[in-house]
């Protein structure tokens, strides 16, 4: 798709190049011999020369909307392409919504690998992390420390084994169900411009003021943001630059 957007912006290019440069010459030579006739005045000259220039920024424009077009067409197949790729984890039939009270996580001799290859990340790996624990992962890079929190998320199935919360198999219920009640806390935080009250509601819409006002005192933001003064209709600028 690559070659072909080149192929086609460089034939298009040359094209309009070539017909701007013969209609050029047209005018231009139909003007002078017009006036070398005497049925045009060195103002007519100067009139039509000057629409042709202006005429050929616009015709220049029309080419140059219409390579983009071209571009932006291959980038949107691209796109459906990828949208009708199969999901890589479906839910099994009759999948329920999980029912999270503790959070308990086990890892049940878990075997793992990547796509085919041959050796496993996991080999039956085994652990439980209490309710209210907090484990840090610590290791080399490509030592498996993502993969542990996204198999948690079930982005991947495991090979063998299985990955319980609260007893219950991730594998068996509905991933809806199972992704909205994990929260993640990235590395880098990122904010949108919006105001302040929507940035926090960002993963649930449809929380109240009340709602958000609390999860802001959890994060000790409340005194902060009462102090600005519009509050949480405060504008925050991309990444937080206002």
């Amino acid at each position: 798709r690559t070659r072909r957007t080149w192929v086609r912006g460089t034939i298009n290019g040359t094209t309009q190049g070539v017909l701007l440069l013969v209609m050029r010459a047209a005018v231009i030579g139909l003007a002078l011999m017009l006036w070398s006739w005497g049925q045009a005045s060195a103002g007519d000259v100067a009139f039509v020369l000057t629409s042709l220039f202006v005429l050929q920024g616009y015709l220049r424009d029309i080419g140059t909307h219409i390579r983009n077009l071209q571009r932006s067409i291959n980038d949107m197949e691209e796109l459906v392409d990828f949208q009708s790729e199969p999901l890589g984890i479906e839910d099994r039939p009759g999948a329920k919504p999980i029912r999270i009270t503790e959070g308990r996580i086990s890892f049940d001799n878990v075997t793992f690998h990547y796509g085919h290859h041959r050796s496993a990340l996991y080999r039956d790996f085994s652990v439980d992390i209490a309710p209210g624990e907090r484990v840090g992962l610590v290791g080399h890079s490509g030592s498996g420390k993502t993969t542990f929190v996204k198999l948690i998320q079930r982005l991947y199935d495991v090979n063998a084994g299985k990955i319980l919360v609260d007893g219950q198999d991730i594998s068996q219920v509905a991933q809806a169900s199972l992704r909205g009640q994990i929260a993640i806390v990235q590395q880098e935080p990122i904010l949108f411009h919006r105001s302040l009250a929507e940035n926090i509601a960002y993963a649930r819409p449809s929380a109240t003021q009340e709602e958000i006002e609390h999860a802001a005192k959890l994060a000790s933001a409340h005194d902060f943001i009462t102090n600005l003064p519009k509050g949480y209709g405060t504008l925050v600028g991309e990444r937080g630059v206002k």
